[in-house]
């Protein structure tokens, strides 16, 4: 799925939504940029490459939806690497948001590289090592400087691309 075809369904979603939702301030807003950074591209575990890349971002949201996608093109110019997360607000049979016990909508999320389930974690940048997820849930806020925000698909967890977390923000877990 690239990003014009993400947009039109983010649109249909923001339309029913809006529909759905009459409770619910649906104001939705969105952004693109393009920028650079460092990308790190491991192969079980390990360095790989270490170079400047440049990427395209976007992202999108309302009450009920949240989308953000990075378009990572290494310096070669061939090597691209698609990451998109999105999350939509669960609804019954009804139609009706699904709310947790605490009153916030339940969400199912979507993470992919190059169009294949994935997952995201981080790893110190110094080591490499995998940051446990009891410390990286603390990141909300933000990562420490000199982390590395990772993306691997699950079929094939041989391979990550990884990126400083002050300069990405491809979303949770």
């Amino acid at each position: 799925m690239n990003f014009n075809q993400t947009l039109k369904g983010a649109s249909i979603v923001l339309v029913s939504s809006i529909l759905a939702a009459v409770s619910f301030n649906a104001n939705a807003s969105g952004t693109e940029w393009t920028d650079s950074t460092t990308c790190h591209l491991l192969k079980q575990g390990k360095l790989v490459s270490k170079s400047k890349c440049s990427y395209e971002a976007s992202m999108a949201s309302n009450m009920s939806f949240s989308y953000t996608g990075y378009s990572f093109k290494l310096p070669n110019n061939k090597t691209k690497f698609n990451a998109e997360i999105s999350a939509n607000a669960k609804t019954d049979k009804n139609d009706n948001f699904i709310e947790g016990r605490d009153g916030s909508l339940v969400f199912d999320t979507s993470i992919t590289l190059n169009e294949k389930p994935a997952v995201i974690q981080y790893r110190y940048g110094s080591s490499l090592k995998v940051v446990p997820k009891s410390i990286a849930a603390k990141f909300e806020t933000g990562a420490p400087k000199g982390t590395l925000q990772c993306m691997q698909q699950k079929s094939s967890p041989a391979w990550e691309i990884c990126a400083p977390a002050q300069d990405v923000s491809m979303g949770g877990f």
